[in-house]
């Protein structure tokens, strides 16, 4: 016997009585107070308090163990930089590991964040030219001490 609560309306099972209310149905679930779940998972600080209210304590566990999942947040390369440029920072942020996005995501996201940019296009001239400049200083100093 239990009420599922899914956003404002109560859909109850078929074993519970109509007379029955939420108060009135043992959650076999240990419960996970606000607190606690506002501390554990940063999604819960961002929710406001009226849809924290509304939450069952199946759904804030259901909502914490997806967050925190450890399956999708560890990436084989994870390199994240945050570089000072005049008065600003910047960061570049590398992931690489398998593919665990099906195709339709993968589609959607291309149609969301396209690669052809010309953010995309600057950032790679000015990589290029760093490096096309750090070779050919690395190419100098090296001719200034082997020389035969």
């Amino acid at each position: 016997m239990a009420i599922r609560e899914m956003g404002r309306a109560a859909v109850a099972d078929s074993e519970t009585e109509p007379d029955q209310t939420r108060d009135q149905v043992s959650d076999p679930r240990p419960e996970l107070d606000d607190l606690q779940a506002m501390q554990g998972n940063w999604l819960f600080k961002r929710l406001p308090p009226w849809v924290m209210d509304t939450l069952t304590n199946d759904q804030k566990a259901a909502i914490h163990d997806a967050v925190t999942d450890p399956s999708w947040q560890r990436h084989v390369v994870n390199i994240r930089v945050s570089l000072p440029f005049f008065r600003q920072r910047f960061y570049i942020t590398v992931v690489g590991g398998g593919e665990k996005r099906d195709a339709e995501r993968r589609a959607a996201e291309r149609h969301h964040y396209p690669l052809r940019t010309i953010a995309n296009v600057f950032f790679v001239i000015g990589a290029a030219t760093i490096f096309y400049a750090i070779a050919l200083v690395a190419l100098a100093f090296q001719a200034t001490i082997f020389e035969f």
